[in-house]
């Protein structure tokens, strides 16, 4: 089964909707205190798997063969997953305060880990343009540059956003409408 050029925008947009969905669900989980947020191993696992696997799953539709694609997917989530449950494992708790469980995976995990997926998807998406496990010099060179400027972009866009949204909100509490103001606030805040 292939996803045609045109279907492929869609099929993007809906794992990015499953992906907000699923990071909404859990910041939801996370400030009420409920399960699967008390389970530290637990919700840092699906917190890792739910941010990081569907930019892997989104860069990997249109490159990837199928076999290759569930294969490279379900080891990024297996490894997404074992590494964060893993990092509340030696360091269940918060540092510098008493008894206040970790539910996050630290920061050094989350760049090592997007290091990591970076490195291999770039090798697996290469050696499938190549049809070679091992591809070719130009071709690792491309692809990763490719990959970098596409999230550049992309936290670029992301930046921009947020600061729209925010110069959005202060133009109108200038003519005293706080309601967008105290919305972003109070989201923000209520997620550490």
């Amino acid at each position: 089964m292939r996803i045609t050029a045109s279907a492929m925008p869609w099929v993007r947009a809906g794992v990015g909707l499953l992906q907000g969905l699923a990071l909404f669900a859990l910041a939801q989980v996370a400030e009420q205190h409920v399960s699967p947020a008390t389970e530290g191993l637990v919700f840092a696992a699906l917190f890792t798997v739910a941010v990081l696997v569907p930019l892997l799953v989104i860069s990997g539709l249109g490159n990837l063969g199928w076999r290759t694609f569930v294969s490279w997917i379900a080891v990024a989530t297996i490894v997404c997953a074992g590494l964060a449950a893993y990092g509340i494992y030696r360091d269940p708790v918060v540092s510098g305060v008493l008894l206040v469980p970790r539910i996050f995976p630290s920061q050094v995990l989350w760049i090592s880990l997007a290091a990591v997926l970076f490195i291999t998807h770039t090798l697996t998406v290469s050696g499938a343009a190549d049809r070679r496990l091992v591809a070719s010099y130009a071709t690792h060179f491309d692809v990763s540059w490719k990959h970098g400027v596409q999230f550049v972009l992309a936290v670029l866009f992301v930046g921009v956003f947020w600061g729209l949204l925010f110069l959005g909100a202060e133009l109108f509490r200038l003519v005293r409408i706080e309601f967008f103001a105290d919305l972003i606030r109070r989201k923000r805040s209520g997620f550490r």
